[in-house]
């Protein structure tokens, strides 16, 4: 009997001892499956684990990676961008001259374009829970078939300041016609305005993020720029896990970006229009800031003492963490007059360059660019281009220099015609108002020589028009690759804020367009 009980005691014993076993063995596994999920992003690769992924989760997620990678032993698996190659010795030339695209065998009678549509209507604002907005400050991205338009819904009218949402719309291409869905909010905080989307794909995890700046909801710049040095702009980022359906909560990013530089811009903007993700993963958001220094100088109706420069922050992890990058040091033109770069967009270049094209805010100056050699770390000193923008406003049938000169712009580059498949070089479009003196005309330009050198303009939209920015596709018909833009812009007739604007194109109908036009860029 004694022996029984023993051995039942022993047997008990052992199938316990397995069953510990057993549990640890599957906490382990599970806990492992759950590291890897969100250290490695397995909610993008692993089909069953994407259909129980939520923004939530995977907000989650970010936040674990966040922690691990900022640990000495587990930093080492953040995802690291190699420096690119690239001559730092280039020459940053800027020539006007441009020679005939014709000649990369582009068949003209091919071109094609859409009308300008307006997507931004009042029957897509009829909703009880929802104001009447205004447009303003235009992005765009493409992924997967479906264009990604953003914008500021501002509830107060057009200025600067008041109450603003940031929202969506999205457009699935279906052929080459778009059906367009009822617009969505994506952001939105108490007691500060939310300004400035800058979207960025991230095609290594099928990730939309978008970067914005917050500022007090009442104050505009003007007033903001008296208080130099004040913590008084934010900055964040929200993600899309399923193509802009959902979006998480805002996070704040401003303690490894702004923050780091000094003194504390009081008044900093990403964009505006679409940040880039580099070839080897690195997410770019480049963007603009004002602060007091040595440099600084009264701008009548803008600021009493600023200097203005452009700058780049970074992320090598998906946008979970952020580094600050370059920015662009104190230059002046020929005359001594100082090159004052404002509203910007990046483009990686076909050495691994990359070239930020910026709005200048002087009246008289053209467009600038400066150049980064190391992914972002640091940037050249900016140049002015042979690009002209509109600087004066019309008071009483008489022309007055503008307060802040410019406006801003779009620029993608893209798959140059007959390039190598495998490894493409690339041209660079842009779109801005072509016009010397007023924002008027809207165009795209060319370059095929990585920004160096730009076209003359193709004007598409002969009326009032403002901000703008532009993304590409490609499509095959009847076994030909075409190359097809889109635009999404502010126009109108009364003003060049009354609508938001789209309109697609080919390669083909831009060149045509150039080629056809003799009209003067300046009236």
């Amino acid at each position: 009997m004694q022996h029984q009980v023993f051995k039942m005691r022993k047997d008990t014993t052992t199938f316990l001892h397995h069953m510990f076993v057993l549990l640890m063995f599957l906490s382990s596994f599970s806990f492992f499956m759950m590291f890897s999920y969100l250290q490695f992003d397995l909610g993008n690769k692993v089909p069953f684990m994407m259909r129980y992924s939520n923004n939530k989760i995977r907000q989650f997620g970010d936040t674990l990676r966040n922690t691990f990678n900022n640990r000495p032993v587990l930093g080492l698996l953040q995802e690291k961008c190699s420096t690119p190659f690239a001559d730092v010795n280039s020459t940053l030339k800027v020539n006007p001259l441009f020679d005939n695209f014709t000649m990369h065998s582009l068949d003209l009678n091919k071109g094609w374009q859409t009308p300008s549509k307006v997507i931004y209507t009042q029957s897509i604002y009829d909703s009880p829970s929802f104001t009447l907005f205004k447009a303003r400050i235009p992005s765009i991205v493409y992924h997967r078939d479906i264009f990604f338009v953003f914008c500021e819904a501002r509830l107060e009218g057009s200025q600067d300041y008041g109450r603003m949402k940031l929202v969506l719309r999205r457009g699935i291409r279906q052929g080459l016609e778009v059906e367009w869905e009822r617009f969505q909010v994506i952001a939105s905080l108490p007691y500060v305005r939310t300004m400035n989307p800058s979207p960025v794909v991230d095609k290594q995890r099928d990730v939309i993020l978008v970067v914005f700046s917050t500022f007090p909801t009442d104050m505009d710049f003007r007033q903001m720029l008296e208080f130099q040095g004040k913590q008084l702009s934010d900055v964040y980022v929200v993600k899309s896990y399923d193509l802009g359906l959902s979006w998480t909560d805002p996070v704040s990013i401003t303690h490894s970006t702004i923050a780091r530089l000094e003194p504390f811009p009081t008044l900093f903007v990403p964009g505006p229009g679409h940040s880039i993700q580099l070839s080897c993963g690195r997410i770019i958001v480049p963007g603009n800031y004002f602060q007091v220094d040595r440099y600084s100088r009264e701008y009548p109706h803008l600021c009493r003492n600023c200097t203005n420069y452009c700058n780049i922050f970074y992320s090598d992890d998906g946008g979970v963490s952020w580094h600050a990058g370059g920015s662009t040091p104190y230059t002046e033109d020929q005359q001594g007059i100082p090159i004052q770069p404002n509203e910007v967009q990046a483009v990686e270049l076909n050495n691994g360059a990359v070239c930020i094209n910026s709005r200048t805010i002087d009246a008289d100056h053209t467009r600038s660019q400066a150049y980064s050699f190391d992914a972002g770390v640091t940037l050249s000193k900016p140049l002015l281009t042979s690009v002209f923008e509109p600087g004066y406003k019309k008071k009483k049938n008489k022309w007055h220099r503008a307060s802040a000169g410019g406006c801003a712009a779009g620029l993608v580059r893209f798959p140059a015609p007959n390039s190598n498949p495998v490894n493409p070089t690339y041209w660079m479009i842009m779109s801005n108002p072509a016009h010397r003196m007023t924002r008027k005309f809207l165009s795209v330009r060319l370059s095929k020589d990585d920004c160096s050198t730009w076209s003359e303009p193709w004007i598409f939209h002969e009326d009032l028009a403002g901000y703008s920015d532009i993304t590409t596709f490609e499509l095959t018909i009847n076994h030909r690759k075409f190359t097809f833009f889109a635009v999404v812009y502010e126009g109108g007739t009364v003003n060049y804020q009354q609508h938001m604007l789209f309109k697609m194109f080919n390669l083909e109908a831009v060149v045509k367009g150039m080629h056809d036009s003799n009209r003067p860029t300046e009236r």
